[in-house]
């Protein structure tokens, strides 16, 4: 009888022990499952991040290259006038 009671002390206490371990597995678990959310979202933050500034890094090369174009075309013009300009001074200097 003595050893019986022993008997069911000891499994009293492993199953109180496999309690605790279960609490704190779950515990864990559903900290786990909350951390797994917010760095969900703050992937999905860093995604929509990275799509803004893909598109915006697109945009602005394209503006560049506008721009070089047009710089390109008035600097083209810019030399035409100068070559007319001293072609001009060319005839005055021998007329």
């Amino acid at each position: 009888m003595h050893r019986e009671k022993s008997r069911m002390r000891s499994l009293q206490l492993r199953l109180e022990q496999l309690v605790n371990v279960h609490q704190n597995v779950c515990l864990k678990y559903s900290k786990l499952e909350t951390e797994n959310r917010e760095l969900k979202a703050q992937i999905s933050i860093r995604d929509e991040r990275i799509r803004q500034l893909e598109l915006s890094g697109r945009a602005l090369s394209y503006n560049m290259q506008g721009q070089t174009e047009r710089n390109i075309s008035e600097l083209a013009s810019l030399q035409a006038q100068v070559q007319v300009s001293k072609d001009i001074e060319k005839q005055r200097g021998r007329g």
